[in-house]
């Protein structure tokens, strides 16, 4: 759990030093998210489950820089669903540190 805006949240911590494919990256989030309903190893699937999600869920990318480097533009789409994530969910947000 995370704290944010004084709410406790179920949380996600991407860490780029450690995610070096799109394996590592839905890896990564089907272990921290505990959800059956993750099926995907893509954006369109992740992003079908956390727009939906009725938890208060804080999504945290550490050393994105490094993430950028193993992904690619894969780096970019993932920001870019968390920018549509969080407006489409209010229980959905979102740090990078780059």
């Amino acid at each position: 759990m995370v704290k944010y805006g004084g709410n406790d949240m179920d949380k996600i911590i991407l860490d780029g030093l450690k995610i070096r494919t799109k394996e590592d990256l839905f890896d990564t989030i089907r272990n921290q998210l505990d959800s059956s309903e993750f099926y995907g190893n893509n954006l369109d699937a992740l992003y079908d489950v956390l727009s939906t999600i009725n938890v208060d869920l804080f999504i945290t990318i550490k050393n994105y820089k490094h993430l950028k480097k193993n992904l690619g533009e894969y780096a970019n789409n993932l920001e870019t669903l968390l920018i549509d994530l969080t407006n489409k969910n209010d229980n959905v947000k979102y740090e990078i540190s780059k």
